[in-house]
């Protein structure tokens, strides 16, 4: 067996051995010579080379073992429908292969697109190859895989779900396929025996099944599950995910599924309950050992920073984010922007922990350009779920800053751009359960710090009713206790004490102003009478008309009124624009 041939076994076996690579860099430059001597052999060198940095976290070199290489002769073979001269089936499915390293190196370079029209080739071809689907399950199982990650970075879940549920079903049937000797069609008598030889046959097919299903479940199905808030579904595929890989030597998966499984812990966790964040905590750090030198350590450490948070040890938070900044990519791309958007919204959050709003918003500010495009208003592809949690970093900090800002005025726009900025995240994540959830809690603050008990129960509402059972995040259920806990201590009057302390403060700031009595009468009449009165009628129809089930007439016999007060009070009439200045009728000539 040839040293190439080796590495290759190797490789299907998830042996990922420090000598896997040492073998890889010592040969690469010799199984570069083989293009114009051996066509197999130079493809299968380049599709292992490429594989083996890859896995190391290499990426860099990775990219460049494949510099020389284009993929033409694929592209040519599903152009055509035919075999390209020179080429054999075999030929043409290490081909296949050398196109997904391709595309892998699209994908760390997130150039998405790119990768899936690669992959795109890579079907057409195994479909030429095997119109029956009945072969080259190992190959359709790559591809989905790889199609998987790209779906799953895109924000597309539901059909990167797809992939990664293909890719799994692949697997398992080339495991049936190679092991046809393992199959019951009876209840056995006895306990089942293979010969030598089906036994190693049966541990290699084995090993590879286990390799490729356990990263689908773990690293995309459970990843998916715990982004969307589907906590238990993401830790049981988590922990599936983790027993298979447990039998191979896919260290750095294994690593990086413990590191998932401690992220999911720490969003299962309330605020009170510290013993499970320690838990989380202890899972991060053997993860990001066990990560050692990779670049995944750098988000080891990143999540390692939000469980300190958590935690309200900003020290160790401080000391892990400043750890995730070493680990940063040293080339200026779109993977450097990302991670530095996410660096920045922890940095936020701790700064507003220790009552630096000013910065906090600044940092958050920071987020939201990294994550966006030219328009602020709108991610860069593939850095939603970043641009969306800036955002939201962002409303917390200005809510934040707002309760030590001097003048009324300047408190109330602050809470108003902190509503926008929950308004814009929800919008761009509106089908993610746990985000709407969190922006409608904040919201809900929001609107209590302006004095607004109906909309804040309007935002409570609308987790109490619909997305409680969808959101498993301990953090959004010990948010929205808070919120209800403040709604109730405001109930006990139609207008929240917020709205009264700052109606004083208001008519505070006018007194000092003002010397005329006729001026502060009218002000204290407008703030301490009129608003509230507004307020209390309001209040009282939107009570009557929920009483009513909506009926206006209904809710109008019901408090003596005519129906057409409750319509102007619910549909106040905008005010007519000024009209321009018109140019006098000259009087008619006699």
């Amino acid at each position: 067996m040839s040293e190439l041939e080796r590495l290759h076994k190797k490789l299907r076996r998830a042996e990922f051995d420090n000598k896997l690579l040492e073998e890889a860099v010592k040969h690469d430059s010799e199984w570069r010579q083989l293009e114009a001597t051996d066509a197999f052999a130079y493809v299968q060198g380049r599709s292992v080379v490429a594989e083996t940095f890859d896995y190391f976290g290499r990426y860099g070199e990775a990219a460049e073992s494949l510099s020389a290489c284009d993929g033409r002769e694929l592209d040519h073979f599903v152009r055509k429908g035919e075999d390209v001269p020179g080429s054999t089936t075999p030929l043409l499915k290490r081909r296949i292969w050398l196109h997904m390293s391709l595309a892998q190196v699209d994908y760390r370079n997130e150039h998405y697109d790119d990768a899936v029209r690669k992959l795109d080739t890579c079907e057409q071809a195994v479909k030429l190859l095997d119109p029956s689907s009945k072969q080259l399950c190992g190959t359709r199982s790559g591809i989905a895989y790889v199609r998987g990650q790209v779906l799953r970075q895109k924000g597309e879940y539901q059909e990167a779900r797809q992939s990664f549920v293909e890719s799994i079903t692949w697997a398992r049937r080339r495991f049936v396929m190679k092991t046809p000797f393992a199959d019951l069609s009876e209840p056995a008598n006895s306990a089942r025996t293979f010969t030598a030889d089906q036994q190693a046959a049966f541990d290699q097919a084995r090993l590879l099944a286990s390799s490729g299903i356990g990263r689908a479940q773990a690293m995309g199905l459970g990843w998916i599950e715990g982004t969307l808030g589907n906590l238990a579904a993401s830790e049981m595929l988590l922990n599936a995910g983790y027993s298979l890989l447990r039998c191979t030597g896919d260290w750095i998966h294994r690593a990086y599924c413990i590191l998932l499984l401690g992220v999911v812990l720490r969003a299962r966790a309330r605020d009170n309950q510290v013993s499970l964040l320690d838990e989380a905590k202890d899972l991060m750090l053997d993860a990001k050992h066990g990560l050692c030198d990779h670049p995944y350590r750098l988000r080891a450490s990143y999540e390692l920073s939000q469980v300190y948070v958590r935690l309200g040890d900003t020290r160790s938070a401080v000391r892990e984010i400043d750890e995730a900044i070493k680990y940063l990519p040293q080339k200026d791309d779109s993977r450097k922007s990302r991670w530095e958007c996410n660096i920045r919204i922890v940095q936020s959050r701790i700064e507003r922990m220790v009552g630096n709003y000013n910065r906090a918003e600044r940092f958050a500010n920071e987020a939201i350009r990294l994550a966006s495009g030219r328009d602020t208003d709108r991610p860069t592809s593939g850095y939603k779920e970043a641009w969306v949690e800036a955002r939201i970093a962002h409303g917390e900090a200005l809510l934040a800053l707002s309760t030590v800002s001097q003048k009324a005025e300047l408190r109330k726009q602050r809470v108003e751009q902190a509503l926008n900025a929950f308004a814009w995240a929800r919008h761009r994540s509106a089908s993610n359960p746990k985000v709407v959830a969190v922006c409608s809690l904040h919201a809900a603050r929001a609107h209590l710090m302006l004095g607004s008990v109906r909309e804040a129960w309007v935002g409570w509402s609308a987790w109490d009713d619909n997305l409680r059972r969808h959101v498993e995040h301990g953090f959004v259920q010990s948010l929205a206790h808070d919120v209800k806990n403040r709604i109730d201590d405001e109930s006990t009057f139609f207008v929240s004490q917020d709205f009264l302390r700052h109606q004083s403060e208001e008519y505070s700031e006018i007194e000092e102003r003002q010397n005329d009595d006729v001026v502060i009468e009218k002000a204290r009449k407008r703030f301490f009478f009129d608003e509230a009165r507004d307020r209390l009628d309001r209040f009282l129809i939107d009570q009557a008309v929920s009483l009513k089930d909506g009926k206006v007439e209904a809710a109008a016999g019901f408090l003596g009124v005519h129906a057409a007060t409750i319509r102007r009070v619910l549909h106040p009439k905008l005010p007519k624009e000024v009209p321009s200045e018109r140019t006098p009728k000259q009087p008619k000539r006699p």
